[in-house]
């Protein structure tokens, strides 16, 4: 039909359905916009209420705030309370002033019978470290000498000591005494000591470096501390070429 339409005519025909159908796109837009802003106006009054419901709930019921203290408690008390908790059945932790600490030495014996029982310590592990391999049980028999003698008759019983051509020697390097860990009890006194040391072959040469702790515990004796239960183990250790 629009051919049969002048040309003039038909002109006007195509540019008034051009500008309908760009009213329609911008109109069209427009709607869209308004109804994202009327759901976004909604959601947040949503949002309001819920928050003014719960504080208008708190204003007006004080006392519902506390009545279940486990689910309103804060996380971090929470966790603070475990970890008190913990400690409630160990009767080897003590509390004082409110603070919960672990037992030292001092709690059961005086400064001067610790640096007693040091002193003895390291004498004994310097000799029953150190090793000849010329004369393999002079190590224990000066060892020997600062323990009880019922571990004496132990440790010199059946005595056999045989070197090897790798572990003919054994020298310290370094020695530290420390304190056990939470120590418990009066009729013993517990200390940890830490040697450093190098083994040697038959012909001098470094084998080994190592580390190894001994734990010691020492019982009064006169006026001294004597060695009446010992262990050791090597806590690690670094093989070492030909030097």
């Amino acid at each position: 039909m629009i051919e049969r339409l002048s040309p003039r005519v038909r002109k006007w025909v195509l540019n008034g359905i051009i500008v309908f159908a760009i009213m329609l796109l911008v109109f069209g837009f427009i709607r869209g916009k308004s109804l994202e802003n009327e759901q976004d106006t909604g959601t947040n009054d949503g949002k309001a209420n819920v928050e003014e419901g719960f504080s208008y709930s708190d204003i007006n019921n004080p006392d519902s705030i506390g009545n279940d203290s486990n689910s309103l408690q804060p996380q971090t008390n929470r966790r603070k309370d475990m970890a008190m908790d913990s400690y409630e059945d160990d009767p080897n932790i003590t509390e004082v002033s409110g603070e919960r600490e672990v037992n030292v030495l001092a709690d059961f014996f005086s400064e001067s019978e610790i640096n007693r029982a040091k002193e003895v310590s390291k004498q004994f592990v310097k000799s029953h470290y150190q090793f000849n391999g010329d004369q393999p049980n002079e190590h224990i028999e000066k060892a020997s000498q600062f323990v009880t003698d019922d571990l004496k008759a132990k440790m010199t019983t059946n005595l056999i000591v045989r070197p090897t051509n790798d572990n003919y020697r054994r020298r310290i390097v370094g020695l530290e005494v420390y304190e056990s860990y939470n120590p418990t009890s009066k009729e013993f006194l517990n200390l940890i000591a830490r040697v450093k040391g190098e083994v040697l072959n038959i012909e001098g040469e470094i084998t080994k470096r190592e580390m190894v702790e001994y734990d010691l515990k020492l019982v009064p004796f006169e006026d001294t501390f004597r060695i009446n239960e010992y262990t050791y183990k090597s806590l690690n250790y670094k093989e070492q070429g030909k030097e």
